[in-house]
């Protein structure tokens, strides 16, 4: 998606509207990056960020009268381009210095293999789309990918092949696909800049934006080949035009809910949840029947219904295209489940498990793969402890650790102030405020339904399983404007205190998937607190490589948590630790380091690495931090005998 598409995004047309152009900063020669895997940011926020902040702060400060309302809409397309033009500079450096995560290893490889084969059940747990549109970019440069030989179920084994396929250094060929995961960012961006500017003017639209363009959660994941950002573009977009729906139905609407939900289908399945979001979006946004008749009332109900059909019919329609029609009309009976939950429905109504469904087959066993998942315990971290059924409390932590202290500050206002009721003796005023407060309404339902499904669930492994509710939550954090507008100084401060919340928030740039707020120790002390994509998701490894070669050190030992092999990114072959602590140079991840189970990879085999097997670790002080996500100890023979003898383990062996 192409910057200029700012222009006609953001202005309101007519006879007044202003050519845009975009300016364009060097934000990339000023972001340095050095070797020792430490982001110098220091000389961005000094001379560009920070006064860039107060101007954009002092500009948005004028009251919005008639004579100045073009003015000010003119100051918001400057701006928002300019937190587009921040957004993509920082997503790109970070797509290009962060190796691949331990999921996007294997989505980037599955894509490629679906453009060349056009076969979907490589691995069904995610729909295609997301997969298919990354890789169309990396197919240049891996003309001689084959999966041919991959054993069924070795997904980690499709990024092996996509790393021997490449004409360039394999970090190429994500950063390319990540390209388009940003352009899902940018999209989402700027539907949530209008969906808040639509709602409550200017002002509100510049904080909504501040809060997703410059959101380190969103940089995070936008910088990454998985299928959250997408999910969350896709929630918001089809949840707008059923907004739209709901202020003036029409089937124009009710086509574009239908496409959009189908698109959301093809991205991730959390959008399952979207079918029973949008009645409830439309019921709050709904105006009512504009002819009180009973003969009006009920053609208007019979126009409703045909809408619905609409929608049904058209997101079934795009769902199918997106699998090539693969697999239309099959039976869940034929689907076989084996799920317990879809097993158990097929047995209790075996009538309607032999019915043809207009499903992809594919689809239908990616929801039955998702709930064995879901049905399974996983080893989940909060607060220092372990448990494998979930915490009911736990992305409630996540968005208390991992948000910015200031945006948090913002989503309380803008609840507050967007639901209280003011008396108000104008008709347009008393408008205005049901409108904002069925808009805050709306982005209340999807953060509830949200966060209470995925908190009753047991697969509770990062934040990003929630990042569809940012873009609500960034709107919500704009509708903190809806009373302060016209208070010139009230706007300087708010304005400068949302640039500046958000801009301090980015200065742990390009380690944006490790960042915690200060209320919970920072990166350094997040992983007291939360690990896995939280923290350290295997994005360091290309960061480990270029500080072992700039202190010129040699690992003993590499306990890397994630799916690509280490030798295909810079590191010599090393050995695992030893379980029992000895002297040497060791580099281990932190999931590792606080005791997660998982595996290790080489390209011969899977080794397992056993619940606590290296929170020795934690004993001992690293002497370095690389990423933020893996430690490096230089351990010696005085350090590994005195964390043997506190933990009651045998001692060192004697040197002869």
């Amino acid at each position: 998606m192409g910057l200029n598409s700012v222009r006609w995004v953001l202005q309101h047309g007519g006879k007044g509207s202003t050519v845009f152009a975009l300016p364009i900063f060097p934000l990339p020669d000023l972001i340095k990056y050095n070797q020792t895997c430490t982001p110098s940011v220091t000389h961005c926020v000094t001379t560009f960020y920070f006064p860039m902040s107060m101007a954009v702060a002092m500009t948005f400060s004028v009251h919005e009268t008639d004579h100045s309302k073009h003015k000010t809409s003119q100051r918001l397309r400057w701006s928002v381009a300019l937190m587009v033009t921040i957004h993509l500079a920082l997503g790109l450096h970070a797509a290009a210095h962060l190796s691949p995560t331990n999921d996007e290893y294997w989505h980037l490889g599955i894509g490629v293999d679906i453009l060349k084969t056009g076969r979907f059940d490589q691995d069904t747990i995610n729909p295609p789309l997301v997969r298919i549109l990354t890789a169309l970019p990396t197919l240049p440069l891996s003309v001689g990918y084959t999966s041919d030989g991959i054993a069924p179920g070795d997904t980690s084994a499709f990024g092996d092949r996509l790393v021997d396929a490449a004409t360039c250094e394999p970090v190429w060929l994500w950063f390319s696909g990540r390209c388009v995961v940003l352009g899902f960012s940018l999209a989402a961006g700027l539907v949530i800049v209008t969906w808040s500017k639509e709602v409550w003017g200017d002002h509100a639209a510049l904080v909504s934006g501040i809060f997703w363009f410059l959101n380190p959660a969103v940089l995070g994941h936008a910088a990454l080949v998985t299928h959250d950002i997408p999910a969350a573009a896709m929630f918001v977009i089809c949840l707008r035009t059923a907004w739209a729906f709901g202020r003036n139905p029409s089937v124009l609407r009710a086509t574009g809910i239908g496409v959009t939900l189908g698109l959301a289908l093809l991205t991730k399945f959390t959008a399952v949840l979207l079918v029973g979001l949008i009645p409830v979006i439309i019921f709050i946004a709904w105006n009512g029947f504009p002819d009180g008749t009973a003969r009006g009332t009920l053609r208007q109900s019979l126009k409703l219904a045909a809408c619905a059909c609409i929608v049904a019919a058209v997101s079934c329609l795009v769902l199918n295209l997106g699998y090539m029609g693969t697999g239309f009309g099959t039976s869940l009976a034929a689907a076989a489940p084996a799920s317990q939950l879809l097993r158990t429905f097929a047995d209790d109504f075996p009538d309607f498990s032999q019915l043809p469904l207009p499903l992809p087959v594919d689809w239908i066993k990616g929801v039955d793969q998702l709930r064995i998942i879901m049905e399974h315990q996983h080893p989940v971290f909060l607060n220092g402890e372990w448990s494998f059924e979930g915490f009911r409390s736990y992305y409630l932590w996540g968005l208390l650790y991992k948000t910015g202290l200031g945006f948090q500050l913002f989503v309380i206002i803008g609840l507050v102030i967007g639901l209280v009721t003011s008396s108000s003796r104008n008709a347009a005023s008393n408008r205005a405020e049901g409108t904002s407060r069925r808009c805050v309404s709306c982005c209340l339902v999807v953060v509830i339904a949200l966060t209470t499904i995925a908190s009753l669930g047991r697969n509770q492994l990062g934040l990003r399983y929630i990042l569809p509710l940012f873009p609500f939550l960034a709107m919500m954090a704009g509708a903190s404007f809806v009373r302060i507008s016209a208070h010139r100084t009230t706007c300087i401060a708010v304005c400068t205190m949302a640039l500046l919340s958000a801009g301090w928030s980015l200065r742990h740039h390009p380690n944006h998937i490790a960042y915690f707020n200060e209320l919970s120790g920072g990166p350094r002390g997040g992983h007291l607190h939360l690990i896995d994509s939280n923290l350290d998701w295997g994005q360091s490894l290309l960061q480990l490589a270029a500080y072992l070669e700039q202190s010129n050190l040699q690992l003993d030992g590499l306990a890397y948590f994630g799916s690509a092999v280490p030798t295909d990114w810079g590191i010599a072959s090393t050995p695992l630790p030893p379980e029992l602590p000895e002297a040497g140079c060791y580099a281990v991840s932190v999931n590792f380091v606080m005791g997660r189970p998982h595996v290790v990879r080489n390209r011969e085999r899977l080794i397992a690495i056993n619940f606590a097997q290296y929170s020795y670790f934690r004993q001992l002080q690293p002497t370095a931090t690389v990423g933020e996500s893996i430690y490096v100890y230089e351990v010696s023979s005085q350090d590994a005998a005195n964390v043997r003898f506190k933990s009651g383990m045998p001692p060192l062996p004697p040197v002869h």
